[in-house]
């Protein structure tokens, strides 16, 4: 889903629905360019979120002490 920021609070599509507790990720670049993902690309974020949340991740400083 996208929202946008407006008077500093996250505005989503009118009828969204967000449980009320769910959460969420928001990416925030710093320019102003946008993109869309197609279905492919959101499933392979939410299975890599979800893997993550499980533990399934390599911590930063551990990839670079391995390197």
């Amino acid at each position: 889903m996208t929202g946008q920021v407006v008077d500093g609070r996250i505005v989503v599509p009118e009828g969204a629905h967000i449980p009320e507790g769910a959460s969420v990720t928001v990416l925030a670049p710093d320019n102003q360019a946008t993109f869309e993902l197609g279905p492919a690309e959101e499933e392979a974020i939410l299975e890599a979120i979800g893997q993550a949340d499980a533990g399934m991740f390599v911590d930063g400083d551990d990839l670079l002490a391995r390197l």
